[in-house]
This record gives structure tokens, sequence and C-alpha cells, in this order.
């Protein structure tokens, strides 16, 4: 669909497509992509390209040329040459203050603010299409929204989703667009075109084959058929396997003619059938286009060539190429060019987060499935011995998060039962009473501990705070809750914790739940230059007991390779299913039938 709507306006007209699939790869969706990868990570030198090359920047090819060579004689980043670039200082102003207050505001909201800011809108709708583009722009921000309501603040997240769909080619049609009062050509598939009429339809590319089945196996009633592979020797068919596909070949025909007689009733006034194809057997060829066997019911009589100027106004100067033509070409053919080594397929992963790391650790497979195959989770009821809770977990936690990071950090005080409500709005989640009393005894916790008192002295405290560092050239990811810069450099980390703990030690608990963890926020403060780090997993159920590990500069060479041998198989694309399954499979869309665990090990709950 994109090539028909790519030449309509290359001669002036213009075009609304609807029930197409490609609008991961739209321009103007790739623009604003790159600018949230560029937002999160302005050393991903490919987003920060393509945001200085769109109208966002509005750098031109030499100025990108230039910037690219200072980066590469400074031995530096694309990034650190365009601070240092006075052509494009307004643009590197602004940009840094959205980097600034990013982590504290909504996807689509950040979106809104550049569009704004920029006149990108304006940009837009001044293009061939305008509408339509637009539409897809309100469209990006609308799932932007709609992704952080499921998934939380996470724009890297949201970056690599896109990123994913953009690869696999998604089905993701462009957004639709109010055809009243628009003059403009109309590119839809059939299936979107059913209940619709129009005064004239033209359906094009009938001359193109679907591809045919391959498939091994075929199956059918009382039958079956295979085709042999034999080495050297080719295939052989057996027992059913043409018969079958006789009979699939004569389904796909039944199917074609109902799906093209919805296309052709479309037409009210004109129907125009366009296609290529071989007219030596019409009109008794039975070929699989379209055009094979709708052409011959219109026209069977169409064998005819038509190739004046007059009748088409515009022809190819030769209706094939002349055969000395042909041999000369041949004869003049470059020579030949030694086979070049095939490139290493690409990383399973692009970027690393802790929650990578964790899920990966617990089980591999699963990791495997959920995130590069990209399976949903299996809904499950939960088993009726499973206890009744008030309130989930997960839930809780992200309320609680939400209340502390709202905190007025100069005036610290528990929040009242309205502003509960409201972050459990926030959360989507409805809470009583006892929740309400629940969550502000949760943040009086935090309140009156000793290291909040502790993070307000320092001279910066910032909260929810991103980070990126590359780790052997992977980027890798993350937000802390609190982060304090204390008088003598010393970066206090501190990470809320709002599971119940009971009486554990929670020492060992933390080295055995969150250990990983920890070595992340280490490794992100002693990068960015801090001479020593306290880590502070604080246990809000006993808010007087925190869990501190200290690690200096000279510990991140240690911390480094730890977090490179918990990265290493996933990095090497291994996926093994999880030794021991217990308590790890809920929800897993494995189990079914892709696990080699049988489901009364994977179906085992923890007590």
């Amino acid at each position: 669909m994109e090539t028909f709507e790519r030449a309509l306006e290359d001669q002036g007209f213009a075009t609304l497509a609807s029930g197409g699939r490609g609008f991961w790869a739209r321009q103007q969706v790739l623009d604003l992509t790159s600018y949230l990868a560029a937002l999160v990570n302005p050393r991903d030198e490919e987003a920060l390209l393509a945001v200085l090359a769109s109208p966002i920047a509005g750098a031109g090819s030499d100025t990108l040329a230039l910037l690219s060579r200072a980066a590469k004689a400074a031995g530096g980043s694309l990034w650190d040459a365009l601070l240092q670039d006075e052509g494009l200082a307004e643009f590197v102003g602004w940009f840094s203050a959205e980097r600034a207050v990013a982590p504290r505001l909504g996807l689509d909201v950040l979106l809104e603010r550049v569009i704004e800011r920029t006149a990108y809108d304006e940009h837009v709708l001044r293009l061939p299409g305008g509408r339509r583009r637009m539409a897809n722009v309100t469209k990006l921000i609308r799932l932007a929204a709609a992704f952080e309501s499921r998934s939380g603040r996470d724009a890297r997240g949201f970056i690599d989703r896109a990123r994913a769909e953009l690869e696999a080619e998604a089905r993701e049609p462009d957004a639709p667009v109010e055809l009243e009062g628009l003059d403009a050509v109309r590119l839809m598939t059939i299936h979107a075109a059913k209940g619709l009429e129009f005064g004239v339809v033209v359906l094009a590319d009938l001359g193109r084959q679907a591809p045919g089945s391959s498939d091994g196996i075929r199956l059918g009633p009382g039958a079956i058929g295979l085709k042999l592979r034999r080495l050297g020797a080719g295939s052989q068919d057996a027992f059913a396997y043409a018969l079958l596909g006789e009979r699939e070949k004569d389904a796909d025909r039944r199917e074609d003619e109902r799906v093209f007689y919805v296309a052709c009733t479309r037409a009210r006034d004109r129907l125009i059938l366009s296609g290529t194809t071989k007219l030596d057997k019409w009109p008794n060829g039975n070929g699989g286009a379209p055009i094979t066997w709708l052409g011959p019911r219109f026209a069977p009589n169409a064998a005819v060539t038509m190739s004046r100027a007059a009748d088409l106004g515009t022809v190819l100067r030769e209706a094939v190429p002349a055969p000395r033509a042909t041999a000369a070409v041949v004869a003049g053919a470059a020579p030949e060019i030694a086979e070049l080594p095939v490139a290493p397929p690409p990383p399973a992963v692009r970027s690393l987060s802790y929650s990578a790391l964790s899920g990966y650790a617990a089980c591999p497979y699963r990791f495997y499935l959920e995130r590069v195959v990209r399976l949903p989770r299996v809904s499950e009821q939960a088993p009726e011995t499973a206890p009744p809770e008030a309130l989930d977990r997960l839930v809780r936690g992200t309320i609680a998060h939400l209340l502390l990071e709202q905190l007025d950090l100069d005036h610290p005080i528990v929040p009242d039962a309205a502003a509960v409500e409201l972050a459990a709005q926030m959360a989507e989640a409805e809470v009583g009473p006892e929740d309400v009393a629940d969550l502000q005894e949760l943040v009086r916790a935090a309140i009156e501990g000793e290291v909040l008192a502790r993070a307000l002295t320092a001279r910066r405290v910032r909260r929810e705070e991103g980070f990126t560092f590359l780790l052997d050239d992977v980027p890798f990811n993350g937000f802390v809750d609190l982060l304090a810069e204390e008088a003598d450099g010393t970066a206090l980390v501190v990470d809320y914790k709002t599971n119940p703990v009971g009486g554990v030690d929670l020492e060992q608990l933390t080295e055995a739940d969150y250990g990983l963890q920890r070595r992340i926020y280490a490794l992100a403060a002693l990068r960015s230059g801090a001479p020593v780090v306290e880590v502070v997993h604080l246990y809000l159920e006993r808010p007087a007991e925190p869990v501190v590990a200290r690690y200096e500069a000279r510990d991140a060479a240690a911390v480094e390779a730890q977090l490179r041998a918990g990265a290493a198989g996933l990095l090497r694309g291994e996926f093994p299913v999880a030794e021991v399954p217990l308590g790890l499979c809920s929800g897993c869309p494995a189990r079914a039938q892709l696990c080699s665990h049988p489901p009364e090990l994977t179906g085992r709950v923890l007590r």
C-alpha cells in the first residue's frame, strides 16, 4: 500500500490510507520515537542523528557530517560534540532541560511538549496528506499514554516496543481520518472496505500471486499427505499429498472469489481491474494470481496489446528489451566479487535492566518467550488455597511509591486519605479505609526514619532518577527511588521496599533477592563519578533496620565483573528452561505445550 501511496503523491494526488500495516514505519512516528530514545539516552547515536535530521532540530546534512567528524577527531560521542557546537546551542539548551524533567512527566506529555515547542504539527500539516500524517502523530501519543497506564513510566520500554514492532513489520494500521469533505484518493484493503461504496473503485496489483503452501504435511478428512525430502534427488509426494494440495487450492480459490466479490461490489459507477499477466493462455489460464481467473470473466477476449501514446499517455520506449541490448549488458557485467562474510545475527536483547536480568535469572526460557518472542502472559485463575488479599502486593507497592515520589521534601507530611485515593486512581486501583491506613503507615515509616532525615541534609536530592551506562557496549537502563548527593560526594541511593518481611534476616533477604539490584545501582553511581556509594534498601515495615551496602571507586571493576557474569548467558542468546520451576510459572505462555517440565511441576504453588 505504501508503494501506491508514494506513487500517487509523486503525481500530486492527495492520499488517505486506511487498513494498512505500516504505522511504526511512518516518518513522523520514527521522528518522535527517536526523540524519546535520545531523551532517555543521548549517546544512542542512531536516535540522536534521527532527531537532529528531523524538523525537531532541523540540522542539515553538512552540519551532521561536521558533528560526526568532530566527534571522531575528539574520540568522544556525537552528544559530546553536540554540546560544543554553537550552531545548535538553542536545541541543546531546551533538549537538556527536557531531559532533566523527563522522569517526572508522562510519555504522552513529553511528546506533546516537543510538538508544541518545535511547531512540529505545523510542519506535518503542510506535507502532502498532512491530515493523515498528523492523525498518526496523535495516535502515537495515545499509544504512549496507554503503554504508561499498563507498564508504568518506562520510556525505554516503550521505545523497545516501537522498535520491535518496526522490525517485525507489525500489523499496526494507520490512524483513521474523517473523510468528510476531503479530496483525496483513498487506499484501503479489501477487508477494510466491507460495507462501504465508492463511485470509482480500482483493484490494483491483481497480477501478484500469493505464495503457495510449502508444508511438508497435509491433513484432511480421512487422508494424510507427506512431502519426502531426498538428498540430491529433490522431493517426492507421498500418500494423498497432491490430492490434498488440490483441495487446498480449491478452498483458497473459493475464498478468493468471495473476497473479490466483496471488492468488486464496492463500486457504484466504475470498476477498474489492474494487473499484469501472460496472455498466451488467456482466458484459460489457471494460475494463482487473481487476474488470471478474474479478468476473463469481464473480458474473455482481452488479449490485445495496447502501447500507443494516444491510448495510454506515456509508454515505454521498447515493449521488451531487445536481444542485442540484453546481450551487451550481460557481456559488460561487472567481474565476480568474492563472497562477503555473513554478518552475525542481531543480539536477542538491545538493552539491559534489573527487571530483565532478574527475569532471565528466574527462567531464561520464559524470558525468551515474553521479552524476545513477545508472547503474552496467560491469564490464570488463582488457586482456591491462595490467601485472599485486600490489595494486591504489587499495586500496594506502586501506590506507596507514588506517594513517596510526591512528598514535599522541605516539609514531609503523611498524606491524607484524599491524596492516597488519588494515588490509587493513578494506579488504576480501588482502596478501602484499611488500605488507606496501611499506605499512610508506610509513608510515615519513611518520613520518620533516619534514612530520609539523612537524605534531607544532602546538597542535592533527586527522586525517580533515571540512569544509563554501558556494559560491553550494551546500554544498561534503570531508575532509583531516591538519589542524594552528600557534602563529601557520597552518593546515597535509596530503594523503598513494601513487601512483607516478618522476622527474617534483612541482610540475607536483600542479598538473596536484591543483590543484583544493589550492584547495578552502585555501578551506575560510580560510573557517574561518585567516590563512594551507599545503597540502602529500606523495608517500610521495619524502617529502623535499613540494609546498607557501601561501595568505593576501587570496587567498580569487581561489581562490573559480577554484572557481566549475570548477563553473560542473556547476551550470548542462551535460554534454557529453569531447572527448578517451583513458584515461577504462573502466567507463563510455555506452560501448556512448550515447557519441558510437566504440568504437575509447573502448577505447584509456594506456600
